[in-house]
């Protein structure tokens, strides 16, 4: 479940077997534990270094904002995927058209929205650090969301 209700169409469905299950569980479980990698990197050094990232590649201006809302800036973009892979570099690979890319960027959106206080449509440094740490904390979620389900699907096989 990618959070965007989005109806795929397929050929067909097969049953899966018990097996398939538990190969899908013990993926699900190496997931977890790199997520819980990206989790225990300190945020404010995971921000501070997408940061300054964005501003080698592409400046910031004096106020050191980024815009998010409307239309997305270049700095936003990069920001979001430099923030992103830090997931890659646990292992775990995000593309956009992925569940768990869609699923990203919804939350991500979801969190800037909470997180814009003052609905400047901007973040600064410090406002992104409770942003990634609900977007790493939601990623985890999901994940152990999908655990739960493939656990229930192995008892009732």
């Amino acid at each position: 479940d990618d959070g965007n209700k989005t109806v795929e169409t397929v050929a067909s469905a097969v049953k899966a077997t018990k097996e398939d299950l538990e190969k899908e569980a013990l993926a699900w479980g190496m997931k977890k534990q790199f997520l819980e990698v990206v989790h225990n990197e300190p945020t404010e050094n995971v921000v501070s270094n997408a940061f300054k990232h964005v501003e080698e590649e592409c400046g910031l201006g004096e106020d050191k904002k980024i815009t998010w809302k409307g239309n997305e800036s270049k700095e936003s973009k990069m920001l979001i995927g430099t923030l992103v892979a830090n997931f890659s570099q646990a292992g775990i690979y995000v593309q956009d058209q992925t569940p768990l890319g869609r699923y990203m960027a919804t939350q991500f959106l979801k969190f800037c929205e909470e997180a814009d206080t003052d609905k400047s449509g901007t973040f600064s440094q410090k406002e992104v650090i409770p942003i990634w740490d609900n977007l790493v904390k939601a990623v985890i979620e999901s994940n152990d969301t999908q655990l739960k389900r493939i656990d229930e699907a192995i008892k009732n096989a």
